[in-house]
């Protein structure tokens, strides 16, 4: 809009209006198509000034115009109208009617905001006497107008000149190619999946957008269809078909990939028949392993049968074990009676101490009493002294010895009293004696319990030992049948010799089998060795295994697990040796077959 504001706000005229060239200077050039473009625009601002004339020569210069022009009075009056804008206004008509039903074109004489109400506002605007643009869209049209007042000689706005620029193919155009550009985004992150299968919609797309749509289209199809082929050629080989080929017309990269594809599979097809062939040889000597597998399957009957006189010795020894359970059992509930009878032992002893302790309480008391007794006859004795002394004086007059003789008897009394408890207490021991003896008793009876009880454990002893022979009677059938185990083991060790032999001929077939498959790799790599014959590697491993035997017959007396192992390790080591040793060389293969 500026280019136009620039171009609307010229005047060609230099201020004069008249148009004409100071007649001292040399003529101008003739003016280019935009200078005559703005000389009739500026023509078109005065056109509301002029005189009839000019008006008149302002309308031609605006009906020649090709961008669509209107032009306004001061009142916003419609005064000219070229023939672009009607062209504009014919061909958004539905357009603008959806902004101003009934519209029916610009026509002079008419107010431009009767015609489109909703440029009332901007119409107000042209009172500011400066050029602006407005934006109107309507419908599905775009226009963008260029409005630019036109003032007299004193600067006062007396009209406007309004040109329209149709933004609605632009706009179009730009759609789509955002559209296209957001379907080229997504297309190339579907590559990036690795999706092949999608495409541009050119539904409404034109001209340059649609042509390069279809060409990014015609892109991808080339780039799908040998991915496409190529993938249903992998797929047959996944599925084990060989007979699919890329049978497409390429050229240039995509025609190196048809024809390396197409090679691989084909070699593939040759090598796979080999293979099966060379099959064929295999079974022979896997033939061969199955028979020494049908001799191991006897032998292994054998060791079964070994094994099952091994479980019944066990069963017996389990009997056995059994009973000494049971007997343990019984000897433990004797020895919990032996203990409770001890237990009463110990309470007995208890009361027969107690009883004791009584009995010593009594004599205490008895040695009491004596001593009382003692010394009341020693005061009867100082008594009776002392009473004869006072009879000799007193003679007739013994009064002291009344008194004397009183004390006498009361001493006598007092030995009487004792004497008594005396007796009492000595039958009281005598009872505890007695209950002393009963108790010595009881205590007998229960250690005569405990005998009892320790002849019965002594018994249960004897029988444990009785059942632990037996145990060792079938420990030594348990060590007969694990011998026989380890002899069918050494025949077993045989035939993993006659196996070894038989993996040794199949170790043959690999190297050939390695050799053809050695067609993936470097075709210049050296060929691996021929493996040695049957007959000279059967000899070969004859020689380890007898030595192998030796030490197997001195390993018997330590164990016979470790005598086994040896076997199974070799008979291992063969087939993994085989796995592992060098392919045959392919020249000369149908030769080794018919050795095999």
């Amino acid at each position: 809009m500026s280019s136009r504001g620039s171009r609307l706000g010229r005047d060609p005229f230099g201020g004069s209006g008249t148009g004409q060239h100071d007649s001292g200077e040399a003529p101008a050039a003739p003016p280019t198509p935009t200078e005559r473009e703005d000389e009739a625009m500026a023509t078109a601002r005065q056109a509301t000034t002029e005189d009839p004339a000019a008006r008149l020569a302002a309308a031609d210069l605006l009906s020649g115009l090709s961008a669509p022009l209107l032009a306004l009075d001061a009142e916003g009056v419609i005064q000219r109208v070229n023939p672009a804008l009607e062209a504009l206004a014919d061909a958004r008509r539905r357009d603008l009617a959806a902004e101003a039903p009934g519209f029916a074109g610009f026509a002079p004489g008419e107010r431009l905001d009767e015609v489109l109400p909703v440029l009332r506002r901007a119409l107000r605007r042209i009172e500011r006497g400066r050029a602006f643009s407005e934006t109107l869209e309507t419908g599905e049209a775009l226009l963008e107008l260029a409005i630019a007042p036109v003032t007299d000689a004193r600067g006062e706005v007396v009209g406007a000149t309004i040109e329209w620029d149709d933004q609605t193919e632009k706009r179009a155009r730009q759609a789509q190619q955002a559209e296209a550009e957001r379907q080229i985004e997504g297309l190339i992150e579907e590559i990036l999946e690795g999706r092949l299968d999608e495409r541009m919609d050119t539904d409404g797309l034109d001209g340059f957008v649609e042509r390069l749509a279809g060409g990014i289209n015609r892109i991808m199809e080339g780039i799908a269809r040998p991915v496409r082929d190529a993938a249903h050629v992998l797929d047959g080989l996944a599925e084990g078909d060989l007979e699919r080929q890329m049978a497409g017309d390429y050229k240039g990269e995509f025609g190196r990939l048809q024809e390396s594809l197409n090679q691989s599979v084909g070699n593939l097809r040759k090598i796979v028949r080999e293979i099966t062939e060379a099959t064929g040889n295999v079974g022979s000597a896997a033939a061969e392993i199955s028979q020494g597998n049908q001799d191991l399957s006897q032998r292994t009957e054998e060791q079964a049968s070994s094994l099952e006189e091994t479980a019944s010795s066990m069963e017996e020894l389990t009997s056995t074990v059994r009973q000494n359970a049971e007997n343990a059992r019984q000897s433990r509930q004797l020895a919990g009676g032996a203990r409770e009878q001890a237990e009463k032992g110990g309470e007995i002893a208890d009361q027969a101490v107690t009883a004791m302790a009584g009995i010593k309480d009594s004599s205490k008391r008895i040695a009491d009493i004596i001593t009382v007794i003692d010394e009341i006859a020693f005061q009867t004795n100082l008594l009776a002294l002392n009473a004869a002394v006072e009879a000799a004086r007193a003679g007739e007059h013994g009064r002291g010895f009344g008194v004397v003789a009183g004390e006498v008897r009361n001493l006598a009394q007092r030995s009487a009293e004792a004497a008594k408890e005396i007796k009492g207490l000595i039958q009281d021991s005598g009872e505890r004696v007695d209950e002393g003896t009963r108790l010595v008793d009881a205590a007998n009876e229960a250690l005569q319990s405990i005998v009892k009880a320790v002849k019965q454990v002594s018994d249960n002893v004897e029988e444990i030992s009785a059942a632990s022979d037996e145990q060792s009677a079938g420990i030594e059938q348990v060590n007969k049948a694990v011998t026989q185990l380890d002899e069918v083991t050494q025949q077993n060790a045989a035939l993993v010799e006659q196996a070894a032999a038989a993996s040794e001929s199949l170790d043959e077939q690999a190297r050939s089998l390695s050799s053809m498959m050695a067609f993936f790799g470097d075709a210049e790599a050296p060929q691996p060795a021929a493996a040695p014959s049957r007959k000279g590697a059967a000899g070969a491993a004859s020689k380890p295994r007898a030595g192998s035997g030796a030490g197997n017959g001195k390993a018997r007396s330590t164990g016979n697990g470790s005598a086994r192992a040896p076997a199974r390790r070799q008979a291992s080591g063969g087939n993994g040796g085989g796995a592992q040793a060098p392919r045959a060389a392919a020249a000369g293969g149908d030769e080794e077959w018919e050795e095999f």
